[in-house]
């Protein structure tokens, strides 16, 4: 057995090297879509499977989170008023 490769019954032109590469590219180009595609299935299938919990995250201006900390402790301070009246006024 000989290591030597056979010998092309062809000679080599450059149209038949262009051929050579075009296909090698073209299945190349084949098979890194294809992979692609399977990746994203798999990653889509994953994330199907086990979602990630979202956490939104609210953010408000300082005058906006001024004017509503002010309110709520107007209203905090309003209902602690009310509850001292409603219990000096019981009902016998």
């Amino acid at each position: 057995m000989s290591t030597e490769e056979p010998d092309k019954s062809e000679p080599e032109t450059p149209s038949s090297r262009v051929y050579d590469l075009f296909r090698v590219l073209l299945s190349s180009v084949l098979i890194s879509l294809l992979l692609a595609g399977i990746s994203t299935s798999a990653l889509k299938l994953w994330n199907r499977l086990y979602p990630e919990d979202v956490v939104k995250v609210w953010q408000v201006s300082e005058g906006d989170y001024q004017r509503i900390s002010t309110a709520l402790n107007n209203s905090n301070s309003k209902l602690m008023r009310l509850k001292d009246l409603v219990a000096n006024n019981r009902k016998r």
